[in-house]
């Protein structure tokens, strides 16, 4: 695998044949890997999603509870897709290391009923292996990579704030270039971005990589609860 793609991440990028292996444990990545099963053809763009400024503090905490929720989404599905109550809430407890204590135990309800949206409504089917969170792909990092046993690509983006957020214009160009990206470096493996409200599962949507939109639960990217 070329040095390029391996800076696309900076974290340990596991072979086709380690893959498949892992795929038969039914075993997730380890810490810092990512897992690629076949080559990268070609690097990330070297664009940077701009730097955020907050004018209004109840904004920038906003912002610092999605992260959270994102790190503490991808630390669970690393280990588990059922995790229990008990576990969310240490998970949760995990997360709030930035917070002050009076701050965190605001946060922490949020943080773990967020979490559990994620895990209860809009897990991907069993198929589907866990394969990396926060990963930088030269224009942005994703929130959650996931692979299935016939090497295709998933990316979720997650929004844990107003469901509102998934229909703006911003987020629309965010997606497209996460697709434009995806699209180059797994070229037969991508097949779309789930754009995911955490606060209403239900409008949730499914982007194809050729851009078409469709309601997430219209396809087959989703574990449907009985």
């Amino acid at each position: 695998m070329s040095t390029a793609a391996r800076a696309i991440t900076g974290r340990r990028i596991l072979g086709r044949a380690q893959y498949r292996a892992a795929l038969h444990r039914g075993t997730a990545p380890a810490p810092g890997q990512i897992w690629i099963a076949g080559r990268l053809t070609t690097a990330a763009g070297t664009e940077r999603c701009p730097h955020m400024f907050y004018d209004d503090e109840e904004l920038a905490r906003s912002s610092q509870v999605g992260v959270l929720v994102h790190a503490t989404i991808g630390t669970l599905a690393a280990r588990t897709r059922t995790p229990t109550a008990a576990e969310l809430r240490i998970a949760a407890d995990r997360a709030m290391h930035m917070f002050a204590p009076i701050e965190a135990r605001a946060h922490r309800q949020n943080i773990a009923s967020l979490t559990g949206s994620y895990f209860w409504h809009l897990l991907p089917p069993p198929g589907w292996l866990f394969a990396g969170t926060e990963l930088d792909v030269g224009v942005g990092r994703i929130d959650l990579l996931w692979r299935d046993r016939d090497d295709r690509v998933l990316i979720d983006e997650i929004k844990a704030g107003s469901p509102r957020g998934i229909s703006l214009a911003r987020t629309s160009a965010q997606v497209t270039r996460y697709g434009d990206c995806a699209t180059r470096l797994w070229p037969d493996q991508f097949i779309g971005i789930r754009l995911l409200s955490l606060t209403e599962p239900h409008r949730s949507v499914f982007v194809r990589s050729d851009g078409g939109r469709m309601p997430l639960f219209h396809t087959d990217v989703v574990t449907r609860r009985k």
